[in-house]
């Protein structure tokens, strides 16, 4: 009960840097590391106004993999040229029915007009 709590100005930045490298993380994780890491306990409530605060909002994370980057596409295909000599060696798998609980978190934070994305290798 009483007034909301507002956090200090250290913990904003220390919120703001675990959304920035990890987009994905849950409140009550983000509770949890800023109860570990600076000492201080936090109601989801708070951490939710705290986010707001920092014009950081919930979104569907959008996944990109590095096949887009032209560098790693082309290093991907010198690979696989020296180690098949022959293209009809390759075999190709339809990834259309891939099961979409394999997608360990769908929703992830970041500020206000930036896509939230997680960068998974190409492999």
């Amino acid at each position: 009960m009483g007034r909301p709590r507002t956090p200090s100005s250290a913990d904003l930045a220390f919120i703001s840097a675990i959304i920035n490298h990890r987009p994905s993380v849950y409140l009550d994780e983000l509770q949890d590391e800023l109860w570990l890491k600076c000492n201080v306990r936090s109601t989801l409530p708070t951490l939710s106004r705290a986010l707001e605060q920092l014009g950081v909002t919930r979104k569907a994370i959008s996944a990109r993999t590095y096949e887009r980057n032209e560098f790693s596409r082309a290093l991907y295909m010198n690979r696989i040229a020296e180690e098949v000599p022959d293209p009809n060696m390759l075999m190709f798998i339809d990834e259309a029915a891939r099961d979409e609980c394999t997608i360990s978190r769908r929703f992830g934070h970041s500020g206000k007009g930036i896509r939230c994305t997680t960068q998974r290798p190409f492999v």
